[in-house]
């Protein structure tokens, strides 16, 4: 009994362990979905891209830069300016292209590099 208990509970902690992870990529791509919108917003209505994504702020654009949930990352709403990927589990935003990135070199759930994640 105790074994069979054992079993259901790997079980169990395992097929959570992967709704979660899967649940905190969903909201990091939304989350890049929504600035990548708010940078294009801004581009258009201002002529330029955002220097910095707390330029966004002021204008409503967004409230505040979103959280990033990485498995492999703490969570946070930091941000770096670069174009080249250093896995630092921070945005990446290169202000001359109005891109962002997720700048994290590991693999998502699906076995996609997510520093390849784009809108």
């Amino acid at each position: 009994v105790v074994a069979i208990i054992s079993i259901l509970i790997t079980i169990i902690t395992g097929r959570f362990t992967i709704i979660v992870r899967r649940t905190q990529e969903a909201t990091t791509k939304s989350n890049l979905y929504i600035l990548q919108r708010a940078i294009r917003n801004y581009e258009i209505q201002e002529g330029e891209y955002p220097e910095t994504l707390h330029d966004l702020i002021p204008k409503n654009y967004i409230q505040k830069v979103p959280t990033l949930y990485l498995k492999d990352h703490p969570q946070n709403a930091y941000y770096i300016i670069g174009s080249t990927p250093t896995d630092s589990g921070r945005w990446l935003y290169n202000p001359q292209e109005g891109k962002i990135r997720v700048d994290c070199t590991h693999k998502d759930s699906e076995g996609n590099i997510i520093y390849s994640w784009q809108y």
